[in-house]
């Protein structure tokens, strides 16, 4: 009997502006995943709470939680982009790789010295 293939999850993080949505959107076009970039989640909270209130993160967290889970539970492939949160850089998508099974792989993306 053959196993069922699992979704996968590529989770790519960094501090801003080191271009995460950009190699996020090529990584989609070229596996056909689907992309959560972090700002569609901030952008749609952000219209009703301030950025870094507690509203906002009572409802970005669990949103982006919920987003992941559901398509690990729907066989959904799923590329993620995530700026850097002081000391928890990759928490949701690694909580979200052990809780579902899904084949997972993360990657941190640095700013180039020579542009700063």
């Amino acid at each position: 009997m053959e196993s069922a293939a699992r979704p996968k999850l590529v989770f790519i993080f960094g501090p801003a502006a080191v271009g995460k949505m950009t190699v996020g959107q090529q990584l989609a076009e070229v596996t056909g995943f689907k992309l959560l970039y972090n700002h569609m989640v901030v952008d749609l909270v952000t219209q009703f709470f301030s950025f870094g209130s507690p509203p906002f993160h009572s409802l970005a967290r669990p949103m982006t939680q919920q987003l992941i889970e559901a398509c690990a539970d729907n066989d959904v492939s799923l590329i993620i982009t995530q700026g850097r949160i002081k000391g928890d850089q990759n928490r949701d998508a690694t909580r979200a790789a052990a809780i579902k099974p899904v084949s997972a792989a993360s990657a941190y993306m640095a700013p180039d010295p020579s542009t700063r």
